[in-house]
């Protein structure tokens, strides 16, 4: 897993709008930050992202998404709570 200073200079994210209600976020990561996931047919990792939000008064608060396998609970440094990927074709 990658520092947050690593993260921030080498993982390029690209947040869009897409209409008045829906954004797409895009990150795209470096094979040093996937290592040592081959991506190859049949590969298995687990992969927690976890995407912190503002709050609309400006102050941080507890909302965001998690893609952690446990409901409500933030998957960052939590790998049992990482969902696996397989790679297909």
């Amino acid at each position: 897993m990658p520092t947050k200073a690593d993260a921030a200079k080498g993982i390029k994210c690209e947040f869009t709008r897409i209409s008045p209600t829906r954004y797409a976020y895009t990150i795209t990561f470096e094979q040093k930050f996937l290592e040592p996931l081959h991506l190859q047919k049949g590969s298995i990792a687990g992969f927690g992202l976890y995407l912190h939000d503002r709050m609309d008064d400006g102050t941080l608060g507890n909302k965001g998404l998690s893609l952690a396998t446990e409901p409500g609970v933030p998957c960052d440094a939590k790998p049992q709570l990482w969902p696996l990927m397989i790679l297909s074709e």
